[in-house]
């Protein structure tokens, strides 16, 4: 029997705050060389990422709660619970929250990019934090897109 890499086994997942969105990080990128991430965002109306492309990386979300109208190339649908999506590299792509607020998990292949969301958030040990009221700070946009572009990620 060969044995198992600890590192590959999680039984408490990290819930981190980042910009409106608490994200619980289900499979991390070093538990799978990279291969894969799976984290679980709730979020509130007024938190979602403007439009943007993904250069490095496809994502599939799966909506548990909520509404969600979701642009991808020039379509339009919406997701509601149980409803999933394929988002591949290369697309332009958003989403608007239809409801108050929704949770939903992103499997991001290969899963390299989850830590952007990982390196720019704080640990958090609370319900879902208020959206942001309004655009961030000029700097705090001016970072965002700074990092972003390391992740191969730009807004359109």
């Amino acid at each position: 029997m060969q044995a198992i890499d600890r590192q590959t086994v999680t039984n408490a997942a990290a819930q981190r705050y980042h910009a409106g969105t608490r994200s619980t990080f289900l499979v991390m990128p070093h538990q799978t060389n990279n291969a894969l991430a799976v984290v679980e965002m709730s979020l509130a109306q007024g938190a979602e990422p403007p439009r943007h492309v993904h250069t490095r990386e496809d994502e599939t979300f799966l909506v548990h709660e909520g509404e969600l109208q979701m642009s991808l190339g020039d379509e339009t649908f919406v997701l509601g619970p149980g409803m999933s999506a394929f988002l591949p590299r290369g697309i332009e792509h958003a989403f608007r929250l239809l409801t108050p607020t929704a949770r939903l998990t992103v499997m991001i292949t290969p899963g390299k990019f989850a830590n952007f969301f990982w390196n720019s958030s704080v640990e958090v040990s609370h319900d879902l934090p208020p959206a942001p009221q309004g655009p961030p700070p000029v700097g705090v946009i001016e970072k965002m897109v700074a990092d972003l572009v390391g992740y191969g990620v730009f807004f359109v």
